[in-house]
């Protein structure tokens, strides 16, 4: 696995805990509670879901790329390393 894929591995990771903290957030909303809290909780939870779509549609367009042209992606490692030689 390549430096950027487990850098985007690791953000959809982070946005799906996002997503899971902002569901919590709002769960546990009582009435009692600041309206603040139940916004936060949804906000949260949009936000992480849709990083966590955005991530994972990122990796799959980038190893199906790869996969199609028999190479690594562009930008990969092996051709920074070939350029600075």
């Amino acid at each position: 696995m390549q430096k950027d894929e487990l850098r985007l591995v690791i953000m959809a990771i982070l946005g799906g805990y996002l997503a899971y903290i902002g569901i919590k957030l709002a769960a546990g909303h009582t009435p009692g509670r600041s309206p603040l809290y139940l916004a936060a909780g949804i906000f949260f939870a949009l936000f992480g879901a849709a990083a966590v779509v955005f991530y994972i549609r990122r990796i799959i367009s980038r190893r199906k790329s790869a996969g199609q042209s028999g190479e690594e992606p562009e930008g990969s490692a092996e051709e920074e390393q070939d350029s600075e030689l």
